[in-house]
């Protein structure tokens, strides 16, 4: 966070926390969707799809080129 915005460490890390909130509930919401239309096994393959999803997504941008850690 202290790389991307230097002097702004307070609204970078409210940023994160409010990004990271609105994924939970979306995932909760998401999950409730698909237990009312599907069954209980259903709600665990959309999860295990959203998992992989969410790693194929993770494992691009970290081998992508402007992907710098460190810079």
């Amino acid at each position: 966070m202290m790389v991307v915005a230097p002097g702004r460490t307070e609204m970078a890390l409210a940023a994160n926390s409010a990004v990271f909130n609105v994924g939970i509930a979306l995932g909760a919401a998401g999950g409730g969707l698909v237990r009312d239309v599907a069954t209980v096994r259903t709600t665990f393959l959309a999860g295990s799809l959203a998992t992989l999803v969410a790693s194929a997504a993770a494992v691009f941008v970290m081998s992508s080129a402007r992907y710098r850690p460190n810079a």
